[in-house]
């Protein structure tokens, strides 16, 4: 039987030199703690501790820099979508050496609306982390790239960003460090 760890086994990840972050049991725990906070909305504090200082946060036309005003994106996203579950499906390495906590995340959600309705869709996001004085794992950057085009969520992204992401993810070569195993 495979060594567990945080509920994520070898058998979870492909063979590849890019799986070195996140084999870091810190940076494992980080994304799932992460997912789980963004998707409760009683855990503002929480969410807010999972960010440096100066952390930035761009979703389509909207930027938030630093944790205060994270946290006032945040409960503004609330306001317009009441219920939300965010998925992490893959996740990529965008760095060549083990130290690079840069990644790409894909993932599926679910978003309820007002209105009882709710609606499904994909989402990518550029994510970097690093490490503070105490060795903990944050978030210095995160952006959502992409929607889903039926999940309304809002204006759209820019084409051109969406391109040059889209094109970046096509011309890697590299393997998923992480995929979501269907149960």
């Amino acid at each position: 039987m495979a060594d567990k760890q945080d509920g994520i086994s070898a058998e979870d990840f492909h063979d590849t030199q890019a799986v070195k972050v996140l084999s870091d049991r810190d940076v494992r725990q980080f994304l799932r703690k992460y997912y789980y906070i963004a998707n409760d909305i009683s855990l503002d504090n929480e969410y807010r501790d999972l960010f440096t200082e100066d952390a930035v946060f761009i979703m389509a036309n909207r930027k938030a820099v630093g944790r205060s005003a994270l946290v006032s994106l945040r409960k503004k996203l609330w306001e317009e979508i009441p219920k939300r579950d965010h998925s992490p499906t893959k996740i990529f390495s965008l760095g060549n050496d083990e130290d690079d906590m840069e990644l790409m995340v894909l993932g599926s959600a679910e978003w309820g609306y007002h209105a009882g309705h709710s609606k499904t869709g994909d989402w990518a996001a550029h994510v970097k982390l690093e490490r503070d004085k105490d060795n903990n794992v944050l978030c210095s950057y995160y952006q959502i790239i992409m929607v889903s085009p039926y999940s309304s969520l809002g204006p759209t992204v820019n084409k051109d960003i969406l391109k040059e992401r889209q094109e970046m993810l096509t011309a890697t070569t590299r393997i998923p460090l992480f995929t979501r195993k269907n149960e």
